[in-house]
């Protein structure tokens, strides 16, 4: 028997439609283009390897490989659509998971009610129903929660929103700080005591519950830095607009950065280099190294970049006009405060041009009680040979000092209390000085592998990321001994700009008194 064209057509129909099901339900990738025109009607999707490289680690999640995941990538790489959206209702309809229940947290309880009633389109979409309508029905439609008939839920909360009878299969976090408030310290650590000590505990089963966190980077202590800071094991997807050879991501799942070529781009497609240098310039240094590159410092340093510091090769110091030490004490002794920090600089001036100029010398951070750290302190400044040792004028420094005095005994060197309030605050300190690295007068000693390689000495290194990091830092005890050294080196007049050196050498020079001769001539 015959079958009619419109019979074939139909079973034509059946049969593509079968494959694409198949399709949707074997990859989250497949899942989010063909259901994409639910959300974006009038936006084409532009498919990218950003996106794909979201998809395969949010489906390792799903199939029970990984339990802790980040995820970093620049604004509008569809991030909160993927994770927040697409990737619940892929797991209730073609997973055959609707029992699952997601806890949704942002800065902005907004953005979270905001992808539930995205979310609310796919899985009501004519398509979506026609696929998979069978396996659960939606019984609550509000932005805050919907919920289905398969005890399945995705509740809509802010950070510090969760109350405590409400647990869930995935705590997905999509951008815990808002970039306008992670400088003030108090939100930040508002936020971060939410992460450690609210979020664990909203888990449903926490040996196989996931958390998800996906932001763009905006600080040293953001929610990614404190996660991958904790205790628990992160698999961490980092991608950056342009791609930086020496921060290649691979991941344990066994996916890796697919570029090769240094600052090629992430998504060309959708964002290309016009576009991303217009991006890059409209957001200034700081915001472009977080919320393109995923880091919270810009790479070339903020206020003092690391080009600015002078390598320092021989094997001797330079002959010293001065010795300085430059002590920042801790608040407090306890394990989670500051760090004691201490600097030693030698002054000497270029032989040729009499500039004067600033090494280095030595340095160190410590947590350790104060009369442990004092008496390193005299230790250093006996060998040293320090001639001043600068200590910030707080609450520990005039302990120290006097501490310090006890100790000194036959080794004698002057000690100088540093008000920092006449600076204005830390950021005003470190500009004040910024000229002196900028200018090249500063220099850091570097050593030599062996086989060629110069790097930064062992104790130097981290200062100057510290320095060059700042104040995008968890701790700035390192760049306040620093600051202050040169600060304290410019008001008494060693640590001078190459113009005002060249001017008080002429100013010395027309006012050089003349002497007259002893005998008529």
């Amino acid at each position: 028997m015959k079958r009619s064209a419109q019979f074939s057509k139909h079973i034509e129909t059946d049969e593509l439609a079968a494959i694409e099901r198949c399709a949707c339900e074997a990859s989250l990738a497949t899942f989010v283009q063909t259901f994409w025109s639910a959300v974006e009607p009038a936006n084409k999707l532009v498919w990218g390897d950003i996106i794909d490289a979201v998809c395969v680690h949010l489906q390792s999640v799903t199939e029970g490989k990984t339990r802790r995941l980040i995820i970093n990538v620049p604004p509008g790489c569809t991030k909160s659509l993927t994770t927040n959206v697409f990737w619940p209702a892929w797991e209730w309809g073609p997973r055959n998971m609707p029992h699952m229940r997601y806890i949704s947290a942002s800065y902005s309880v907004g953005l979270t009610e905001r992808d539930n009633q995205r979310l609310l389109q796919v899985v009501l979409s004519p398509l979506y129903r026609y696929y998979w309508g069978d396996r659960f029905s939606i019984t609550h439609q509000g932005v805050t929660k919907v919920q289905n008939d398969k005890t399945g839920w995705k509740l809509a909360t802010s950070v510090g929103g969760i109350g405590t009878g409400e647990r869930a299969d995935r705590v997905l976090i999509d951008d815990a700080n808002n970039v306008k408030d992670v400088e003030s310290d108090a939100v930040r650590n508002s936020t971060n005591q939410w992460l450690t000590e609210v979020m664990p505990s909203r888990l449903n089963v926490p040996a196989r519950s996931a958390i998800v966190n996906i932001q763009q980077r905006t600080h040293e202590e953001d929610a990614t830095g404190t996660l991958l800071a904790g205790p628990e094991d992160w698999t961490h997807l980092m991608i950056p607009m342009r791609y930086d050879p020496g921060r290649r991501c691979e991941t344990e799942i066994g996916w890796e950065d697919w570029r090769s070529e240094e600052g090629e781009l992430a998504w060309p497609q959708r964002f290309p280099e016009r576009e991303v240098k217009l991006l890059a310039a409209t957001l200034g240094p700081y915001a472009e190294s977080g919320q393109l590159q995923q880091s919270p410092s810009p790479r070339g340093g903020g206020i003092i970049r690391y080009e600015w510091w002078q390598e320092w090769e021989p094997k001797e110091s330079p002959p010293a006009s001065f010795i300085l030490g430059s002590l920042d004490t801790a608040i407090k002794e306890g394990e989670q405060n500051d760090y004691y920090a201490v600097t030693y600089w030698i002054v000497w001036h270029d032989p040729e041009t009499e500039t004067p100029k600033m090494l280095m010398l030595y340095g160190w951070k410590e947590r350790a009680p104060l009369s442990d750290i004092c008496g390193r302190v005299v230790k250093d400044c006996r060998k040293l040979k320090v001639d001043r040792l600068v200590i910030e004028d707080k609450s520990h420094g005039w302990v120290a000092q006097q501490e310090i005095r006890k100790l000194m005994k036959g080794w004698k060197f002057s000690i100088f209390m540093f008000d920092p309030r006449r600076y204005g605050d830390k950021t005003a300190r470190l500009l004040s000085v910024q000229h002196l690295f900028s200018e090249g007068l500063i220099y850091a000693p570097v050593a030599d592998d062996g086989a060629g390689n110069i790097t930064w000495r062992k104790w130097a290194d981290p200062i100057i990321t510290n320095v060059c990091s700042f104040p995008r830092v968890a701790h700035d005890d390192e760049t306040d001994s620093v600051s202050m050294a040169l600060r304290h080196l410019r008001d008494i007049g060693f640590a001078l700009r190459k113009e005002e050196h060249s001017r008080s050498v002429y100013q010395r020079d027309v006012h050089k008194s003349r002497l007259l001769p002893l005998y008529p001539v």
